[in-house]
């Protein structure tokens, strides 16, 4: 009788297995709106699945004061009226995403693909540093306002001593001049 390397074959077809899903994840992303019967079971399942996971990112954000924008996704204050990312009304609705599915000639080289990447990760940076500058200048910001709050906490506190002092001075006077008003 004839044994298998088990090993082998088992890697192989967990092999066969993930390819199995990216296809079916392929296919779903291609096809999530146009899809053939026979499908409907399993669309139906992803797509149940995606809105309670919306949902439940949804009421956690909202019991943390939070929400996402529907423009770019970013976390932001559940009371605020504009992204502090993307800068558009919250009020705004969302522009809906067109699908499309490109031709296989139309399906970019690598290169393409890793040009557009480093492109947009460019753009990642470059939006990334401008919210460190943001934070930064409100950094900046708050601590100048810290220290003029600090200040004029100062001076009121130097006011209200001399006050005091104007005050303990002053009662010290009269009683040194009704003392001599009496000898």
């Amino acid at each position: 009788m004839v044994q298998y390397d088990e090993k082998i074959i088992n890697a192989e077809n967990q092999k066969i297995k993930e390819a199995y899903t990216e296809l079916g994840e392929l296919y779903y992303q291609a096809h999530k709106k146009d899809y053939e019967s026979g499908f409907e079971g399993s669309v139906s399942k992803i797509k149940a699945a995606e809105k309670a996971i919306e949902q439940h990112k949804a009421e956690v954000l909202k019991q943390n004061g939070l929400m996402l924008c529907k423009h770019c996704g970013a976390q932001i204050q559940d009371v605020s009226r504009f992204c502090n990312f993307c800068g558009k009304s919250v009020d705004e609705p969302a522009e809906e995403e067109e699908e499309s599915v490109l031709p296989v000639e139309a399906v970019e080289s690598e290169d393409e693909v890793e040009e557009e990447i480093e492109i947009e990760e460019t753009e990642a940076d470059q939006a990334e540093e401008a919210v460190v500058r943001t934070t930064t200048t409100s950094a900046q910001t708050a601590a100048t306002a810290s220290s003029r709050l600090s200040r004029i906490f100062c001076q009121t506190t130097e006011i209200s001593a001399f006050a005091e002092y104007a005050e303990a001075s002053s009662q010290t006077t009269c009683y040194s001049a009704r003392n001599a008003e009496r000898a």
